[in-house]
């Protein structure tokens, strides 16, 4: 059973509630890859547009050698989007239990911490090496070439 998938495969098994720093020190909880975060501004939530991927999702990816989960998720929010969000910003939603196919860091059972921020003030989006384009969704609203799996987290905002 899964919460939600994805166009190739991925599934979204479990979001893991509880204290941040118990479940990421879980030892259970491994491989521990990736962080994610739902920015939410007053027009509604990021979407960003994945060159590679073609979908739009929210900002985040692989957690770098020395980095911690919080410092990935700030770290990949600027570098997707442009926007700086400060480590004390970030609200901890949960761990994200998924079964990855071999379209993303590795086949099977990964985790990945789950964050969300807001931002107040809007600013004219610039298309990086791995985004073409930033929307501002809210739930509800009509979208396609849309990661499903995504647009549930988006449900997990504190």
């Amino acid at each position: 059973m899964f919460i939600a998938a994805d166009k190739i495969g991925n599934q979204l098994l479990e979001l893991i509630q509880g204290n941040e720093d118990e479940l990421i020190a879980n030892e259970s909880h491994r491989p521990f890859t990736g962080s994610l975060v739902i920015i939410k501004s007053p027009k509604g939530f990021m979407l960003l547009k994945n060159k590679y991927r073609q979908t739009w999702e929210i900002a985040g990816g692989a957690i770098d050698q020395g980095e911690t989960a919080r410092e990935c998720a700030v770290r990949e929010c600027f570098e997707e989007s442009g926007y700086e969000i400060k480590m004390s910003d970030l609200r901890f939603v949960g761990l994200l239990k998924c079964f990855l196919t071999s379209g993303y860091v590795a086949k099977g059972i990964d985790y990945s911490a789950l964050y969300c921020a807001d931002i107040q003030n809007i600013k004219e989006f610039h298309e990086n090496e791995e985004m073409s384009d930033l929307c501002w969704y809210n739930l509800g609203e009509p979208i396609e070439d849309v990661n499903e799996i995504d647009i549930k987290l988006l449900e997990y905002y504190l």
